[in-house]
């Protein structure tokens, strides 16, 4: 009995552990309501999509359609980007046209994990920084009982227009007495005071999702009234509650739905996983099998004739790392063959250490027997960008699988970087000169045109570099066009401020195949840890000028410094050779710092920028393990928000991802994009040359002991 009774308490114990796991694990098929966010139909939920998660989606609820771009840079934290389309009424009530575009940034950010005992809880705002046209605020709570996932939640604004409440927050402050909504058309400016104020409304639903089913069924009631709808579209609501049927997998989703008791609303969405490390990469080539050192040495060179053993062996080790797609630069030894010294250049392992374990493993298996350790230098724009010391033993030990040799930090060691990676004698290092090239697809867009909410192209780009010398590289880059509709946009600029990047319509019309970049760049380090640039030529699509940079990079540090300043024309709208008269110089002083608690890459940036504006920049972005990257940014200058017009400032936000994520075999190339809700004139940059932080940021030591364990996968 006893026995029986101990097996009992194990299973509720088991049980009980199960549920806390499921209840506080982020669920990458969760539905998604109209406005991009996880949610039922249109009210928010607690619930989040895992870290990682990258959601591009379209969703109808007449009068309104919204298309959005929605990430999870954490698992509590969820941002949106949206574009909601809004359709005018005539006398009848009956919507005949297509309206106003609004643009939104929506945020939520979990405050509680769900748990046996006690709900999730989160906090959201919608419609932050837009024209609050769609403006709420609301705190939510989700429970889960079985197959139901219930939530419950209170908001303010417009999903509150109900107002069940008479401003709950009130007693705090008089702010919070009532809600100033009078925002203009187009303004999109940040009212703060806006937030929580008001009246607010209770709201709630229950979502139905079998386990192991895709399908699953919402019902809910919301907060809004729909008696005070933009531009005086008030809706009539004949029953107060919606139900839907949401069909959700990991990387795609639809939703369908009857809200308002007449109106049918649907919804799709695609996802891609940013955090996903990719497919495995059965087209790479295996790594070279090293044995222990008890085994003893199993290669053995055999030089042909009148070639000595010392040459067989080099041959033989630049055949074996060609094989990897790792390029040699240079091979040397010191004396009495103690240390081999390998200099290569660019591989397409996006991880530095497995770069530097796939060279070891080669040089573990063909070294000298007196060899006892391997120096591994990484050069990279014409730069020797990482130095590292193995104790070949080791690697032996690490690389056929004894954990506890490979993985603590003995296995290696850093050392400072030469200045001059190679001697400047072009024999030595022949590959560093040849001419490369790359035929790669390029993706160009404009989100915000009034007449289309979203324009793109698809381009065929060319791209030739070749290096001079070891610090001095030339590179172009033309476009042709392959399908595209940036050149229908009919919006000519209306700004007060200098056209720097306003019109980029015309330049989208007359240059869709182009040239888009010819420019030579002379990088040097000064010291080990100081670096400087100068570029001339063709820098981008709108300007071509010259450029200086230098760039402070301490040794194993998670922080530069760095200030630029260039001159720079306006080229002509067709892209070729021609330029216009608007000249400028330009210049910025930069802190970057890389936070690898949370992997927040961020920059800070002060100066004058292309309108001969003044004012700073600040980018964050999450950084996850596949190298992928999202983030916002924002640059407010001494232009006032009625001379920049619409958006009040620059902001928006970006994206990039490796095509690493997406293939079965290793490369460092990617794609990205950079989103704003207009292109206006106030707070523009311009691409200069080569960055010094990009040249160098093979340079990462402490990426390299992070990531230390996929050294000898």
């Amino acid at each position: 009995m006893m026995r029986f009774w101990g097996l009992q308490r194990m299973g509720l114990a088991a049980g009980l552990t199960l549920v806390a796991t499921t209840v506080l694990a982020n669920d990458a098929s969760l539905p998604a309501n109209s406005y991009g966010n996880v949610g039922l139909l249109q009210t928010p939920t607690a619930r989040f999509t895992p870290a990682g998660a990258l959601r591009v989606g379209f969703a109808s609820a007449r009068p309104y359609d919204s298309s959005y771009f929605t990430a999870t840079p954490y698992d509590w934290l969820e941002a949106s980007f949206r574009y909601t389309k809004f359709r005018y009424s005539d006398a009848d009530g009956v919507f005949t046209r297509d309206g106003y575009l609004d643009k939104s940034f929506d945020f939520k950010l979990r405050l509680r994990e769900e748990t046996w005992f006690g709900p999730a809880i989160a906090v959201g705002v919608q419609d932050l920084g837009g024209t609050g046209l769609l403006s709420s605020e609301y705190f939510v709570a989700n429970k889960r009982f079985g197959h139901l996932d219930v939530s419950f939640g209170v908001a303010w604004g417009r999903q509150g227009s109900r107002a069940d409440l008479d401003s709950p927050l009130g007693g705090l402050s008089d702010r919070f007495e009532v809600r100033d909504n009078n925002q203009e058309e187009g303004v999109g400016d940040f009212e703060l005071t806006r937030l929580f104020a008001g009246d607010a409304a209770f709201f709630g639903g229950v979502r139905w999702a079998p386990t192991g089913s895709p399908w699953s069924v919402m019902i809910e009631r919301e907060g809004n009234d729909y008696q005070s709808e933009p531009f005086g579209n008030d809706l009539d609501v004949e029953y107060p509650v919606n139900f839907g049927v949401a069909y959700s997998k990991r990387l795609f989703g639809a939703n369908f739905g009857w809200e308002r008791g007449d109106q049918f609303v649907f919804g799709f969405r695609l996802a891609l996983d940013l955090a996903d490390p990719g497919p495995p990469k059965y087209l790479d080539p295996l790594p070279t099998p090293v044995a222990p050192p008890s085994a003893g040495l199993s290669y053995v060179a055999q030089p042909a004739e009148g070639q000595s053993v010392a040459d067989a062996r080099l041959q033989d080790i630049t055949t074996a790392l060609e094989r990897q797609n790792i390029p040699v630069i240079r091979l040397a030894f010191t004396e009495g063959d103690e240390t081999l010294i390998a200099w290569v250049g660019d591989s397409p392992y996006r991880q530095l250490a497995r770069r530097h374990g796939r060279v070891a493993r080669v040089l573990a298996v063909m070294a000298p027997e007196a060899t006892q350790y391997i120096e591994i230098a990484q050069v990279s724009h014409g730069l020797e960008q990482t130095r590292v010391r193995f104790v070949r033993d080791h690697v032996q030990l690490a690389a056929g699988g004894v954990e506890e040799a490979g993985f603590p930090l003995k296995w290696a060691s850093f050392k400072t970087p030469a200045l001059e990676p190679v001697a400047d004698d072009p024999s030595v290092h022949h590959d560093l000169f040849d001419l490369d090239w790359t035929l790669t697809p390029k993706y160009r867009q404009s989100f915000g045109d009034p007449d289309d909410s979203y324009r793109a192209g698809l381009y065929l780009a060319l791209g030739l570099e070749k290096w001079w010398t070891p610090h001095v590289v030339t590179s172009a880059v033309g476009e042709l066009a392959v399908a595209t509709n940036l050149d229908d946009i009919e919006r000519e600029s209306d700004s007060v401020l200098p056209r720097v990047r306003s019109d980029i319509a015309q330049y989208q019309r007359e240059g869709a195949d182009g040239l888009r970049q010819l420019e030579v760049n002379y990088i040097r380090p000064l010291t080990s840890e100081l670096f400087v640039r100068g570029s001339a030529g063709i820098f981008e699509e709108m300007y071509g000028g010259v450029a200086a940079e230098v760039l402070y990079r301490p040794f194993a540090e998670n922080w530069a410094i760095g200030a630029n300043i260039n001159r720079v024309k306006q080229r002509g709208f067709g892209q070729q050779f021609s330029f216009r008269d608007y000249e400028v110089t330009t210049g910025h002083l930069t802190l970057y710092h890389y936070f690898y608690p949370l992997s927040i890459e961020s920059e800070i940036s002060a100066g004058r920028y292309l309108a001969g504006d003044v004012g700073g920049t600040v980018s964050m972005a999450r950084v996850f393990d596949s190298g992928a990257k999202i983030g916002v940014f924002a640059t407010k200058t001494d232009v006032s928000s009625e001379e920049f017009g619409e958006g009040s400032f620059d902001k928006g936000f970006f994206f990039s991802i490796p095509l690493d994520l997406l293939l079965p075999k290793s490369t460092r190339l990617g794609v990205g994009a950079s989103f704003r809700p207009l292109t206006r004139d106030g707070g523009q940059k311009v691409r200069d040359g080569r960055r010094l932080y990009d040249v160098t940021q093979d340079r990462d030591y402490l990426e390299i002991v992070r990531t230390r364990r996929t050294m000898f996968d």
